[in-house]
């Protein structure tokens, strides 16, 4: 039927209809237009071909090709129009709007992965997107005889018909092996995962002044408590947490002994609320390194070929680490609250100023961002899908091919067995092609069997995977703080320069007539610049560089088929 007319008596030379798997079934036949109207009606008109089989005493009639008619060739000096016809496979697929339209014709025979392989809106490719999704596939798709869209599992179990020698043609049965690069010796997946790991460290400092003896005897300046949090402020890269615990001197005045004479050392209320005599504080620092999962598996497929085939697919966390590790409000040092807190009380961490996620002190989390672990899971599926389908298909070049007297009965998927000329295998039809010539009178079917050496009858497989723990502790330490006399006989030549953190203040020479000197003036030692000195520690390279982690997925690959059995 084109165009909705019965063209059959008209027909003349050879019918064809040919279909495959994941392939457009295609037609083509010549007949003699009755009229030059008719002619131009064949353009693109709607085709449909049945076929009926009479035998004594019954008839059947099977629908062998719905589609459209593709291209129209005229002979003028025969009257004869050549026309080739092609299902609506190709169009199906690019008319696909979406990722779940398209996993939809799949069946939920394959894995669609948003995060290796995304849909975009703005810019769609449902071809380049569909025949990646093929490739995830336990199976194959196609359009039948009827122009409906098939998703064919590749299971391959109880035949529905058995053919013999008396029921092929005579010298037509072949078998294929798998070509060498078909079967290579194993199969190796990976899915690479990025990251960030997140870090958390703390320190804690203490700190207490020198004794008021040794500030009356070597003229030694109070630590003022801007000095001591300008210090810890600015220490690059490392954050306050809470409040800093400071004490203040004691107010009024104490008699300090010296020698043959007794000094008073006074400290007014202004002074002393200015002055810090000691002081506890923790530091709080946080940092991220990039971190990349590798999970893998080697799937054995037992070819001859020494190569080894590599699927690998990639999924990044979206993270915005400079921003996660921007310095903090002013919540950080203050209460975050000046009054009428909540009703319910909340602890304070002491970094409420920093954005989540907040890693416990002095360890790591792995902070997925965007993803989360059924998605990495996913993306696992892909890689060993893919895996599978590449060594499945690999195996199912193990062909028989033969021909018998047109059969329209079996569709692609179809599981058939063949036992003839000492060759014996049941497989999955692949791929067939109907002839009929109206010449010859000759009407035969071939018909190609995927026969794989399997382990099941079913093509199916299953993935697991440990996510990495990060099993981080840090143990930051350093040099205590300190007091560090300069221009005294107790100043150190050439101290390390690491070591010099604390209050570091000059001892003064003396300005009174009553007192000569200081008693530990060294008018020729090193002098300090008075400051109060914080040098923290710095990230060791093994939690700060880039970090790679090799993780092994379980997997278990089924391929359906029992191969063949050749005798002679």
């Amino acid at each position: 039927m084109v165009g909705g007319l019965d063209v059959s008596s008209h027909l003349c030379g050879q019918v064809q209809i040919s279909g495959g798997e994941s392939e457009s079934r295609v037609a083509s036949f010549s007949l003699i237009p009755q009229s030059v109207a008719q002619l131009d009606s064949f353009e693109s008109a709607p085709v449909t071909i049945d076929l009926t089989l009479f035998r004594p005493g019954q008839t059947a009639t099977y629908r062998r090709f719905t589609g459209r008619v593709e291209t129209v060739n005229f002979n003028p000096a025969e009257r004869l129009a050549s026309i080739a016809c092609r299902d609506g496979y190709q169009e199906r697929i690019k008319a696909i709007r979406s990722a779940a339209e398209a996993a939809a014709l799949t069946g939920g025979l394959a894995v669609s992965d948003q995060k290796v392989m995304a849909w975009i809106d703005s810019d769609p490719d449902p071809v380049g997107y569909f025949n990646n999704l093929l490739q995830t596939m336990r199976g194959c798709v196609a359009i039948d005889s009827s122009g409906l869209w098939q998703a064919i599992p590749w299971n391959i179990g109880t035949p529905s018909v058995s053919f013999d020698d008396s029921e092929i043609m005579d010298s037509s049965m072949t078998l294929s092996r798998p070509d060498r690069a078909d079967v290579p010796e194993s199969i190796v997946a990976t899915l690479n995962h990025r990251f960030y790991r997140l870090h958390a460290a703390a320190v804690h400092l203490d700190w207490s002044c020198v004794s008021r003896y040794d500030m009356v005897i070597d003229g030694l300046p109070a630590a003022p408590k801007s000095m001591i949090m300008s210090a810890l402020n600015n220490a690059s890269g490392w954050l306050v947490k809470g409040e800093v615990a400071m004490t203040e001197p004691p107010v009024g005045g104490s008699l300090v002994q010296v020698g043959p004479h007794s000094v008073s050392y006074l400290t007014s209320s202004q002074q002393a609320a200015l002055t810090c005599q000691s002081f506890t504080a923790w530091m709080y620092r946080r940092w991220y390194q990039q971190v990349e999962v590798r999970y893998r598996v080697t799937v054995a497929t037992g070819g001859a070929s020494e190569r080894d085939e590599s699927i690998t697919a990639n999924i990044e966390s979206t993270f915005d680490a400079a921003s996660w590790e921007s310095t903090p409000t002013a919540e950080t040092s203050n209460g975050i609250y000046a009054a009428n807190a909540p009703v319910v009380s909340v602890q304070k961490t002491g970094y409420e100023g920093l954005k989540a996620p907040w890693p416990q002190i002095n360890r790591a989390l792995d902070h997925y961002a965007d993803l989360t672990p059924a998605d990495i899971s996913i993306s696992v599926e892909y890689v060993v899908a893919k895996a599978l389908h590449k060594a499945a298909a690999g195996a199912r070049k193990q062909t028989i091919q033969f021909e018998r007297p047109l059969d329209p009965r079996w569709e692609i998927g179809s599981v058939i067995g063949a036992h003839a000329y000492g060759v014996s295998g049941v497989g999955q039809l692949v791929s067939f092609k109907d002839s009929l010539d109206h010449d010859s009178g000759e009407a035969v079917s071939q018909f190609v069997l995927a026969c794989p050496k399997g382990n099941s009858s079913q093509t199916n497989f299953s993935s697991s995977i440990v996510l990495p723990l990060p099993d981080v502790q840090h143990n930051f330490g350093m040099y205590p703080l300190s007091n560090w006399f300069g221009a005294s006989t107790r100043t150190l030549p050439n101290p390390p320069e690491d070591q010099l953190v604390g209050f570091l203040f000059n001892v003064q020479p003396l300005s009174e007539a009553t007192f000569p000197a200081y008693s530990t003036y060294d008018a020729a030692a090193p002098v300090y610049n008075q400051q109060f000195r914080i040098v923290m520690p710095g990230i060791p390279a093994n939690v700060r560089d880039p970090l790679v982690i090799d993780q092994t997925i379980t997997a278990t690959i089924n391929i359906a088929g029992s191969g063949v059995e050749v005798t002679f």
